[in-house]
């Protein structure tokens, strides 16, 4: 643990807002998630301005905010604008000799020209980087920046966008169960924007700081109430139209495959104690770093984003049948890739 030092020179850059939060307090928010960060300190010429507007917003910081003339350990200044990977990289890595490079979008400083837009722009870049999936950076998070940009704004929680995700997905389950074509066609464009909105939650939480385990797990069981009340709204429709009961029971089938599969998820995230993003799990049977031919090729196509952008694009061309064929495969491939995951991981700890 060490301790950090802000340096504030400047009268009002710490107080000026980048996406909805001043620069200043999304840095002390960083720090104070932090294990590494053990005291904080502000010196310069307005740090005791500094400090009473940081308690306005941040009142339980009293305890840990401490003035001092003098700068002690790192030290960092209240006129630039850090993205938090730059914090984390810094606290990472400091006083020792590994690679300390830092990328240009990690940091500005705010006394420049347009540095405020250049910020929020750095910032933005900082999530698309991160971003993975087929549909999800080209297609989902130009319209999902956009959203987010008003939504930082607002008092709306990351936790609350998340909710409304999962509003939206049960809407666009009931116009599926509808036998009116104009109405399906809804439901599928509800159910792409509802792809989009789950980006805006990710999103809200970064730039405002308020990500969380409650919320990351929120989002992950969001996920699959989604891609399941979808399915389900599809084979109802599908057996209120022809009557045949393979709908509704092959249905039904599924469903639990993918209810089981969404177990399977849980139980290796729990077991890995990776925390709830499902895009840091490693399947079990992984023997190296390369990733196999399931998470090049096949892993890809079952991902939220192509998945719910293919459920709009053959609900275009009315294409239900296909689309309930394609879903039931895609729940019975992955129960198989995770029911292998997790044997072969017992198999590998009995036979290290």
């Amino acid at each position: 643990m060490q301790p950090i030092t802000l340096v504030v020179n400047h009268p009002t850059l710490f107080k000026e807002k980048i996406l909805g939060l001043p620069s200043l307090i999304r840095t002390l928010k960083t720090l104070e998630r932090s294990p590494e960060v053990k005291d904080i300190y502000l010196t310069g010429e307005y740090a005791a301005q500094a400090l009473a507007f940081i308690l306005q917003s941040l009142p339980h910081f009293k305890e840990r905010l401490v003035l001092s003339d003098e700068p002690k350990c790192l030290v960092m200044d209240a006129s630039f604008h850090y993205d938090p990977d730059f914090i984390n990289h810094n606290l990472r890595y400091f006083g020792t000799s590994s690679d300390n490079s830092i990328p240009e979008n990690w940091y500005q400083d705010l006394k420049q020209p347009g540095a405020f837009k250049e910020a929020e722009k750095k910032l933005f870049i900082t999530i698309r980087k991160k971003t993975l999936g087929l549909i999800a950076p080209t297609l989902n998070k130009p319209v999902s920046f956009f959203i987010t940009r008003f939504l930082v704004k607002t008092p709306i929680t990351p936790n609350q966008i998340t909710f409304l995700n999962m509003v939206m997905a049960s809407i666009a389950a009931y116009l599926l169960t509808l036998p009116d074509y104009s109405l399906r066609l809804l439901a599928g464009f509800l159910g792409q924007m509802s792809s989009v909105i789950d980006g805006c939650d990710g999103e809200v939480a970064r730039l405002k700081v308020q990500y969380s385990t409650f919320g990351g797990w929120l989002d992950t069981v969001s996920d699959d109430y989604v891609n399941n009340v979808l399915f389900l709204g599809l084979f109802w429709g599908l057996f209120r139209d022809t009557g045949l009961l393979f709908y509704w029971y092959g249905g039904w089938t599924i469903l639990i495959i993918s209810l089981a599969v969404s177990s399977l998820i849980y139980i290796q995230l729990f077991k890995a104690k990776s925390g709830p993003n499902v895009g840091q799990l490693k399947m079990g049977w992984k023997a190296t770093e390369e990733k196999s031919f399931y998470e090049k090729y096949i892993h890809p196509l079952g991902k939220r984003d192509f998945f719910i952008f293919l459920i709009f694009i053959l609900l275009i061309f009315n294409l239900r049948i296909p689309l309930f064929y394609l879903m039931g495969v895609g729940a019975i491939g992955a129960f198989m890739a995770h029911g292998v995951s997790i044997f072969s991981g017992l198999k590998n700890k009995r036979n290290p």
